[in-house]
């Protein structure tokens, strides 16, 4: 390799020209490659101060001297990287450290001057002391809706006060010494190790310093090879012990994360009646970002209390708080307590919220003023129809075109379900399927919501399920006010059949209110999908998600090796499973503040297809079509199926 004296009077020529491909001629298919390093592969008793060298195999980009080239663990000072036609060099004005395994990673986006990137990344390994560490960890990092996209890493941070003090950038503040936290904090540190994901989203660390890691992944869309929480999507990852064998294999899953605090922006009370003096309705609390979608809804996390002396915010009589729901329409949160006093004062606060990241609510934003008035509420008392929740903790309103009976419906009704309300709402709905009245039943979920259930075996033939409520008093008594038909004219003797034949008067039916039509599903349009699952997926939630198509079906899966989930829309699904370790449905993915892992979840590889009138294969195979499974080190297999099917299992084995 040419000495970098001999590539100087280079650098000063590139810098004076334009370079493109040459005029004329094939078109360059030939994509570059690394052809020499120094320091050597896996070399040791490298000397302190850093000038690496890369050639590559012809002359590339020179976009490979920004944000290309890393080193870890980082020092003090950044790497510079200096391009020379086909050859790159990386210095720093930080010393290496003493007996420390370095990593100088090379991304494989880096292009020649036709466009053509590296036939692949580069990890040089190099040692300042006798020997190399040899810990290693790979894994998986996927979204956790969609494909892999390109640009993601995984990240390693120390824990512990020992493991920590042995990095220069974690123990050095510029020219100071400094005693590092026990524990990392990722939105103000740079990690000790980076390693790049392929087209599969899969990472793989090696040389790594034995020791206990929190393992995070990151889409680094800005370039700078560092998670940037609130513009990037992180994945929250479990602490993993690295010792000299390869660790278990990990998926991490890609999700937005928003460090914005949450705030309480607004309360207000909407009165409905007035009751012995009181007012009677709920606290609408306002925050700046939706709060947990279950958590958010305890009644312990919320408070209520009245107004304290001298304006005191937390010395007044506290307010028993009875239930907590959101409304789909205007997204507040709202608070159902006892009766308030009107004209009074009271305060509404959050303690114990936390956003859809488990992170706290800000607490200086966290309480708010209202005045329980008796102005009455003026939504109009509609009914709103609520899909099942979903995953990712969005509570979708109801599709009309299929339906599944045996799903049931959630309602929310903006009126206090007092017994006296679901009283009359049991006596006035009006459910028919086509012209045929059918059994149902009304549950109180809360003091807005409420659940209408339906009989198991109700036929899906495309019938049209029909709700309605009956019509007010006035029009009742219009109803009531029309007049009967009259007597029919006595009937002459000689007619035989006006003796036989009785005149049935006509019967007029109560008027009622639509409300929605909802279209059942069509048995011959569904279809079921099977899976095998090994007993590490037992208890898992498997989640179906319609691809073009606005369903989303969540099973548990039971202690059996076969899965299977009936009553499918024919079309395309992509599959997921996760483990729901609180069992409120939703995934949960991680908080940094403080740390807590993100539910293990997994993506299958490609999405399957739901024929109609029949089960059908979960992988989406042909039976007897063999497959291997491979690990996120793609030369080693771990799993493989003679029968062509994928198996659920922990850890994923594609």
């Amino acid at each position: 390799m040419r000495r970098a004296v001999a590539a100087a009077p280079v650098l000063l020529l590139l810098a004076c020209a334009h370079m493109e491909a040459p005029p004329g001629g094939p078109v360059d298919t030939k994509r570059p490659y690394v052809t020499a390093v120094l320091p050597g592969p896996d070399s040791v008793r490298v000397g302190p101060v850093l000038d690496a060298q890369i050639k590559f195999s012809e002359w590339v980009a020179p976009d490979a001297e920004r944000g290309k080239v890393y080193l870890v663990p980082p020092l003090t000072r950044k790497i510079r990287a200096r391009l020379s036609g086909d050859e790159l060099r990386v210095t720093s004005a930080g010393r290496l450290d003493t007996n420390t395994t370095y990593i100088l990673g090379v991304l494989g986006t880096i292009k020649d001057i036709n466009g053509q990137p590296l036939e692949g990344p580069l990890q040089l390994a190099f040692s300042t002391g006798p020997v190399l560490d040899s810990g290693r960890l790979a894994g998986t990092l996927v979204p956790f809706q969609g494909k892999p996209g390109l640009g993601a890493f995984a990240a390693l941070y120390p824990r512990g006060p020992e493991l920590r003090a042995r990095f220069q950038h974690l123990t050095h503040r510029n020219d100071s010494v400094v005693v590092p936290s026990a524990q990392p904090d990722p939105l103000k540190e740079k990690p000790v190790y980076i390693a790049p994901t392929d087209s599969l989203g899969r990472f793989d660390f090696k040389r790594l310093r034995p020791g206990r890691y929190g393992l995070i992944g990151f889409q680094d869309i800005n370039g700078d090879l560092t998670l940037n929480a609130g513009s990037e999507a992180l994945a929250i990852g479990p602490s993993v012990d690295i010792a000299a064998a390869p660790g278990e294999a990990q998926t991490l899953a890609l999700a937005p994360y928003d460090t914005v605090p949450l705030r309480l922006v607004s309360a207000r009370w909407a009165a409905e009646r007035s009751q012995g003096g009181k007012s009677l309705g709920t606290v609408r609390l306002k925050f700046n970002r939706p709060p947990h979608p279950t958590q958010g809804l305890r009644r312990e996390a919320y408070v209520v209390r009245r107004l304290g002396p001298k304006g005191s915010l937390t010395g007044g009589a506290s307010i028993p708080v009875a239930d907590v729901c959101v409304n789909p329409t205007s997204g507040e949160v709202e608070i159902a307590t006892a009766p308030l006093d009107p004209d009074s004062q009271y305060v509404a606060a959050c303690p114990g919220v936390r956003d859809g990241f488990l992170n706290p609510v800000d607490s200086a934003r966290s309480l708010a003023v209202f005045k329980a008035d008796t102005a009455r509420d003026t939504a109009k008392a509609e009914f709103t129809l609520l899909g099942a929740r979903r995953v990712s903790g969005e509570s979708p309103k109801m599709p009309l075109d299929v339906f599944f009976p045996r799903q049931g419906l959630r309602v929310y009704y903006p009126r206090l379900l007092l017994d006296s309300t679901l009283g009359w709402l049991r006596a006035n709905l009006r459910i028919k399927l086509d012209t045929v009245p059918v059994t149902w039943t009304l549950q109180r979920i809360s003091q807005h919501e409420f659940s209408l259930s339906f009989p198991g075996d109700t036929p899906l033939k495309g019938q049209r399920l029909s709700i309605a409520i009956l019509a007010d008093s006035t029009a009742r008594a219009a109803a009531a006010a029309v007049p009967k038909p009259s007597a029919p004219a006595p009937s002459s003797p000689k007619d035989s059949l006006a003796k036989t034949v009785p005149v049935s008067p006509i019967v007029v039916p109560p008027p009622t209110v639509p409300i929605a039509t909802l279209t059942l599903a069509d048995a011959a349009k569904l279809g079921s999908l099977k899976f095998k699952q090994d007993k590490s997926a037992f208890g898992s939630r498997l989640v179906l998600r319609g691809i073009a198509m606005p369903w989303e079906f969540t099973r548990i899966t039971p202690a059996a090796e076969e899965v299977v989930v009936d009553s499918l829309p024919e079309g395309f699904y992509a599959v997921d499973y996760f483990r729901d370790t609180n069992g409120d449905g939703v995934w949960h993915s991680g908080s940094l503040a403080p740390w807590a892992i993100a539910e293990p979840y997994a993506e299958w590889a490609d999405s399957v297809e739901v024929k109609a009138g029949g089960v059908n294969r979960g992988d989406g195979r042909r039976p007897g079509a063999a497959r291997t499974a491979v690990s996120a080190d793609s030369s080693k297999t771990v799993g493989s199926s003679a029968s062509g099917e994928r198996r659920l299992a922990w850890p994923p084995l594609w």
